[in-house]
């Protein structure tokens, strides 16, 4: 599916990518006796589709979309900011990830709205930016705030 630039949408997910640039972090880092991994790209995931359509299968995918590239064309969604806090984030597979929490001004305009034009009841993503995980580039979905509830604070203040 087609969606406005700056935006890229792949596996389910709307997402803005987030370039490294200026921004010094090691390869790897210990976390207890964890090794974890910087990831080879950086990304803010803003919609999850695949998890809205299982949720409200009267909306199709094609709708989610159109309706993110209609609201984007007049509203921009592609600035952030840090917040400074870092969480990490495990998953009973085993998967485990460092996550950077950001702010993205709108996004929360976007689901108000998206819930009103198709009455359904979706929480505002939890918006960051995965920087390091387990196994290589292996991150975990945090696409709701339950499942942002799930991971625990890591430090704040870190960037």
């Amino acid at each position: 599916m087609k969606i406005n630039s700056p935006y890229k949408y792949n596996n389910g997910y709307i997402y803005l990518s987030v370039a490294a640039d200026g921004v010094d972090i090691e390869s790897t880092i210990q976390v207890s006796d964890e090794k974890l991994y910087r990831k080879s790209e950086f990304h803010i995931s803003l919609v999850c589709v695949r998890d809205l359509l299982v949720q409200f299968p009267s909306v199709t995918e094609a709708q989610v979309v159109s309706f993110f590239n209609r609201f984007t064309g007049g509203k921009d969604l592609s600035q952030f900011s840090y917040v400074p806090e870092q969480r990490i984030a495990k998953h009973p597979d085993g998967r485990m990830s460092l996550i950077q929490m950001v702010v993205v001004p709108g996004l929360k305009d976007f689901f108000d709205e998206l819930n009103d034009r198709f009455d359904i009841s979706v929480d505002t993503q939890p918006t960051h930016i995965t920087l390091y995980t387990r196994q290589k580039n292996n991150g975990i979905g945090i696409n709701n705030n339950t499942q942002l509830h799930n991971t625990r604070l890591f430090i704040e203040n870190r960037l």
